[in-house]
């Protein structure tokens, strides 16, 4: 009894009163409901639902542009051409930074652009925000006019590569951002990530988009929401290495995805003291079950 009291009373003047191991669960719990309030105030703003639609219909009309526009003039089948070349065959990295998603775009390799030294081969990279599309390059064409926009808009989704940094990026174009009939025109996708089976362990986080709520919900999107030609992941692994087989509960999400013409997946697994060891049995099964119909 005596012990007792006097324990209480070193708790109270050196913790408040509380128990340590309370103490120190009750400083984790607040540190990760503040990591929460976080993440859901950096998540971006929908659209709005006004957006407007520019379908054929609006284009029955005839059109001034394309009585004054000598790009309307030439034939439907070079027109493409020139927006694949002006529109497609890009990286588009898109990263969440503090609740706006930014693009940020990669010429192709073989793109060849001209300035006072003449033409020489150009990796320079546009960054802008899908906010305020009108401030990119490569959106300029597409706001030139009604036809234009119509003609070009599905070249632009379907023959870039979409750079993910985040499995949570591609929820939020899903639930927030892109037009169903625009997310199912992408075709190319790729993906670098470290999965966690612990992340509180390794990470401290476990919330979005560490938890595992939103690493199965990123594949399910891929599986049965979206039309990919071509995927591309690196992934890292954090955690046992009894988990590094097909049989793994964090490879199921990703056995679902069907269908697939090209993949190229590389798994590595990250030990304790973060070197990495490739894991070339799991990344070809993985492409030979997503490439099997």
């Amino acid at each position: 009894m005596p012990h007792t009291l006097f324990r209480k009373l070193l708790y109270r003047i050196f913790f408040n009163g509380e128990d340590p191991a309370e103490a120190r669960t009750n400083r984790q719990r607040r540190a990760w409901a503040e990591e929460k309030r976080q993440v859901l105030e950096w998540r971006p703003n929908p659209l709005p639902k006004n957006r407007l639609n520019i379908s054929q219909d609006l284009l029955a009309s005839p059109s001034t542009a394309s009585q004054t526009c000598a790009l309307l003039s030439l034939p439907l089948e070079l027109r493409q051409r020139i927006y694949e070349i002006a529109l497609g065959e890009r990286i588009l990295t898109l990263s969440n930074e503090y609740g706006m998603i930014r693009i940020h775009e990669t010429l192709p390799l073989h793109c060849v652009t001209w300035d006072s030294r003449g033409p020489h081969r150009n990796l320079n990279e546009e960054t802008a925000d899908l906010e305020s599309e009108s401030g990119h390059p490569t959106f300029k064409l597409l706001l030139s006019c009604r036809q234009i926009y119509v003609e070009a808009i599905g070249i632009l989704y379907s023959t870039n590569i979409f750079s993910l940094d985040s499995p949570l990026m591609l929820v939020y174009l899903k639930d927030l951002r892109f037009l169903p009939q625009r997310f199912q025109a992408i075709k190319h996708l790729s993906i670098s990530w470290t999965y966690m089976t612990d992340p509180a362990h390794y990470h401290g986080s476990i919330h979005e988009p560490y938890d595992w709520a939103t690493w199965e919900h990123f594949w399910s999107i891929i599986a049965y929401d979206m039309q990919l030609v071509s995927l591309n992941a690196s992934i890292g692994y954090m955690g046992d290495r009894q988990g590094l087989n097909m049989t793994g509960d964090w490879v199921k999400p990703m056995l679902a995805v069907k269908g697939l013409r090209r993949t190229n997946i590389c798994i590595s697994w990250l030990n304790t003291v973060f070197t990495s060891e490739l894991q070339p049995d799991l990344a070809s099964g993985l492409e030979a079950s997503m490439m099997r119909v």
